[in-house]
């Protein structure tokens, strides 16, 4: 499983969880680039506190095909 942040335009920080097996583009992307998610938002607990994560479904430089 691979775990990764991304910021929103409104500052707001979301942990990413991608699946084992997933084919993840990483040369086209460095910190700051925009991307475009598909992604199933999922909830959990940690320390009895609820936590928000995004389980990827796809990910994609901003614009891109």
């Amino acid at each position: 499983m691979v775990r990764f942040k991304v910021r929103d335009v409104k500052g707001w920080t979301f942990q990413v969880v991608a699946p084992d097996g997933m084919n993840l583009p990483w040369n086209d992307f460095e910190e700051g680039t925009a991307v475009d998610l598909a992604f199933t938002p999922e909830v959990w607990s940690w320390q009895g506190e609820p936590r928000i994560f995004l389980r990827l479904k796809g990910i994609r430089r901003r614009g891109g095909d």
